[in-house]
């Protein structure tokens, strides 16, 4: 139906109205086939096809040998309110070769949450390895000591040492990863 406008023109209802209809209807039916193109529902499940890194070590580098048990000197201290914990941790220590400097109290009084902290100076990081490894969940805390002994200091959560065969697994080298 056609009116007439004030100017005299003729005029047509709804003008915009069929236009606008038909951009939402196009809006709607790009975006639906983008979305099913691009993995529909439940998306692409394809998985990238990029090759993982390698981390691979320095090549000529082979990493220092760590020292066996009776090259290490390490104190052991209860930081617990267990009494003698220190004294048969020692004892258990020297059995598996360590040598066993001061066995008492912790000296810095610190509340040790985790099974034990292993302290160090730069020059025992290779023998406070062995030592935490002796010690499941043994946390390794460096200082400033000159030398390079080792201070075991028994937390809350220590149970006692890991069994040998477990310390060994924790002390194995890392196989180097192929591609290197």
């Amino acid at each position: 139906m056609t009116t007439l406008s004030p100017t005299g023109g003729a005029r047509r209802r709804g003008g915009l109205l069929p236009f606008a209809l038909v951009a939402v209807v196009a809006l709607a039916v790009g975006l639906t086939a983008g979305w099913w193109f691009s993995g529909g529902p439940g998306g692409d499940t394809a998985q990238p096809t990029t090759t993982p890194t390698v981390s691979c070590p320095p090549s000529g580098v082979t990493p220092a040998p760590l020292p066996a048990p009776k090259a290490i000197t390490v104190n052991v201290y209860n930081a617990t309110d267990r009494a003698g914990l220190a004294r048969t941790t020692a004892t258990d220590l020297a059995k598996r070769g360590f040598r066993v400097g001061r066995v008492a109290n912790d000296p810095k009084d610190a509340a040790v949450a985790v099974s034990a902290e292993v302290r160090h100076g730069p020059k025992g990081a290779a023998q406070a390895k062995v030592v935490a490894a002796q010690v499941r969940g043994a946390t390794l805390v460096a200082d400033t000591r000159a030398d390079a002994t080792v201070d075991l200091a028994l937390g809350a959560a220590f149970v006692g040492l890991a069994t040998p065969a477990e310390a060994a697994a924790a002390l194995a080298p890392t196989p180097v990863p192929s591609g290197c």
